[in-house]
């Protein structure tokens, strides 16, 4: 974590955890913070890319802290705990990319990449518990990873990355967007695409540029 009151200077001022929660695997990486601010503290929503939990797989956390920096406690179990991908049997689905967002007076969690695609759920009041009863797919699988999720003008606007984020000169990560009247969809683009079509929808707001 960084700090800066200037925006110019920014110091260091500690890991999150001093100690990886134990249901995280010992060499899993850590990443993707979500911050919230409700119930009078601070919530960090974070990715755990494999867990200790019987069958292993990527994780959504959760820890909670009165302060933006610290310390943190985690909750002791993943918030959106593995889970194999519907469109790969066998398969853990990339359960990554935390996005919250508070609506209407309920809480929702999104998260998935490319392997399952990007998911969403209802959280608990107190931000601590999912309900895997309530997970809706919000779009198809092997397209898009990283979602940011805005409200504006009775919309909930869906940005998401698409295409390889990591190859040096030849990647061509863009970002789309999508819109939808409920925060679980769906999201259809600016010609009405649904992005659960096959011949997905989404709407290019930043394209690849080649600057690498």
């Amino acid at each position: 974590m960084i700090q800066t009151a200037d925006f110019a200077t920014w110091t260091y001022v500690g890991d999150a955890f001093a100690v990886r929660p134990a249901w995280i695997a010992p060499t899993a990486g850590m990443w993707a913070p979500a911050i919230q601010f409700f119930n009078s503290q601070y919530y960090l929503y974070y990715a755990a890319q494999d867990t200790s939990l019987p069958g292993g797989g990527g994780a959504i956390g959760v820890a909670t802290s009165p302060s933006p920096t610290g310390p943190w406690t985690d909750k002791g179990a993943p918030l959106v705990a593995p889970e194999d991908a519907s469109c790969c049997p066998g398969t853990r689905r990339w359960a990554i990319d935390p996005e919250m967002i508070q609506a209407n007076g309920q809480n929702y969690i999104y998260f998935g990449s490319y392997v399952g695609g990007i998911s969403a759920r209802t959280v608990s009041a107190d931000g601590l518990t999912s309900d895997p009863a309530s997970e809706v797919v919000i779009t198809i699988d092997n397209k898009y990873e990283a979602v940011n999720l805005v409200a504006h003008g009775g919309y909930y606007y869906l940005f998401a990355s698409a295409s390889n984020c990591c190859n040096g000169p030849l990647t061509g990560y863009v970002v789309y967007a999508a819109r939808a009247l409920n925060p679980l969809g769906p999201f259809v683009d600016a010609q009405g695409v649904s992005r659960l079509d096959s011949r997905v929808g989404g709407t290019p707001v930043l394209a690849q540029n080649g600057n690498r």
